[in-house]
């Protein structure tokens, strides 16, 4: 019998590029640089920044991991337009939850901003590594699942 060999993706090291609106977490690296070194979809990662390791899946949407999970969104689409690495909790604060911000109350726009927590450096390291390929594959797949009262649809999954 022949082995598959899996190549097992280095570590990348990056930074905190931007705090969104909603305390999501972008990164200094493209998501075609996580695909073309190996991450996917579905891939479970270790994140290290601010002295903490998180555990969480590699998706492409918050819907796909539960409210209030962490997850590693790869945001790309088919222009390129959006081609970004986003670390976030789905319908929470990542920013605020891991310490690396608090949201001030102003009178602009959004009402609020971002503000560097105290003892953080202005340029926050972080770090991925592969903690298990295809580890999430599963979850991702039940999130994926579209509900029809058609029972003469097939099943299938989102697009």
């Amino acid at each position: 019998s022949t082995e598959e060999v899996i190549e097992t993706p280095e570590e990348i090291c990056t930074y905190i590029d931007k705090i969104d609106e909603f305390g999501n977490l972008e990164l200094g690296v493209s998501a075609t640089d996580l695909y073309n070194l190996g991450f996917d979809m579905g891939d479970i990662i270790t994140v290290s920044m601010n002295d903490k390791k998180y555990d969480m899946p590699l998706v492409s949407n918050y819907s796909d991991v539960d409210p209030g999970s962490m997850m590693c969104r790869l945001a790309i689409n088919d222009n390129k337009k959006k081609n970004r690495v986003v670390l976030g909790i789905n319908m929470g604060e990542l920013a605020s939850w891991s310490g690396i911000a608090v949201r001030e109350d102003t009178d602009n726009e959004t009402g609020y901003r971002w503000i560097i927590s105290e003892g953080i450096p202005d340029t926050v390291p972080v770090s991925i590594i592969l903690k298990e390929a295809k580890g999430y594959i599963r979850q991702l797949s039940l999130h994926k699942l579209v509900k029809s009262d058609n029972r003469d649809e097939p099943i299938s999954g989102k697009s």
